[in-house]
Order: structure tokens, then C-alpha cells, then sequence
């Protein structure tokens, strides 16, 4: 069985491998596996707007948004 995670937009619990995971790196956002706390977005455009849009990301990881970064990390994902 895989693992089952939220993702911060929709609050739907999807299989890990069905998301996007995100994790605060010292630059930004970092995409993929990284280390420490990770929040997850579902491949949705949708569900990715409303996730940054709201500072979902952000509020999971427990990070505070620089305007630098917020602007480096624009448009990052597959």
C-alpha cells in the first residue's frame, strides 16, 4: 500500500506518487524529494494556483514567503 498524503489546496488524500511534493530549501521552494518538512499539491492547475495563491505551501512548511523567492520558484513544477 502506498503512502497517502493531503495536498494543501483541495485537502484531498491522494497516493504520494498522484502529488507534488515541495519542501523549503534555503534559496526558495525546492520540487522533489528534499529533505525536512514537505507539503504536497495535486498535478492540478487548480489545485497549484490556489496552493500558492493562498500561501498554502508556505503555511504547511511553516515559511514565510519572501517576495525573492516567491518570484524564483514562479512557475517551477512539471
Amino acid at each position: 500500500m502506498q503512502p497517502r498524503r493531503m495536498c494543501v489546496a483541495c485537502r484531498r488524500r491522494r497516493p504520494a506518487a498522484e502529488l507534488r511534493r515541495w519542501s523549503a530549501g534555503p534559496a526558495g521552494l525546492v520540487p522533489g524529494a528534499g529533505p525536512g518538512r514537505g507539503a504536497y499539491v495535486c498535478r492540478d492547475e487548480r489545485c497549484e494556483r490556489k496552493a500558492y495563491g493562498r500561501g498554502g505551501v508556505a503555511r504547511a512548511l511553516s515559511w514565510v514567503w519572501s517576495p525573492v523567492a516567491k518570484r524564483a520558484t514562479a512557475g517551477t513544477g512539471d
